[in-house]
């Protein structure tokens, strides 16, 4: 028996496969911070319910029997796919409303982001399509390659 899962169904029949001893906590929700896969189940009786599955810190995914590392935009390292593919991602909503909240009273908001250049109109049609205030977009030139900083090293 595995035990890298958990498998828990919740009141309202969905469902939320979650890595155990992740490094982040897992909440079970759409919102989590992981942004978790989606996907209808279909039941017996014709119903549907909803399978969400949690997207682990550690990569444990990559290491599954069943993992297509051939499609895969991290294994592959083909962040060209990658970012094509993350117009699909929602924000963060807790940011895009604190983001709005901010640009309505006045503030500027500055997004800064390790995307190349290449990247911008791509970056700017999705903060647009998420209806998130941006008064600038700082992104790398196209070619940078250094290593990212990290989060925290910013602040």
């Amino acid at each position: 028996m595995r035990t890298d899962w958990h498998l828990q169904q919740l009141a309202n029949g969905d469902v939320h496969l979650t890595p155990n001893n992740d490094q982040v906590d897992h909440t079970l929700d759409p919102d989590c911070i992981c942004h978790p896969s989606c996907e209808a189940v279909f039941r017996d009786d014709g119903s549907n319910g909803w399978l969400y599955a949690h997207h682990s810190l550690d990569g444990r995914e990559h290491h599954e029997p069943d993992h297509n590392q051939d499609n895969c935009p991290l294994c592959t390292r083909n962040f060209d796919l990658f970012h094509a593919a993350s117009v699909n991602v929602p924000p963060h909503e807790w940011v895009a409303q604190r983001a709005r909240k901010l640009h309505s009273e006045g503030v500027a908001i500055l997004v800064v982001t390790a995307r190349s250049h290449k990247w911008r109109h791509h970056t700017a049609w999705w903060l647009a399509l998420n209806n998130i205030p941006s008064d600038g977009l700082w992104m790398r030139t196209d070619g940078d390659h250094r290593p990212d900083i990290g989060r925290g090293s910013l602040s």
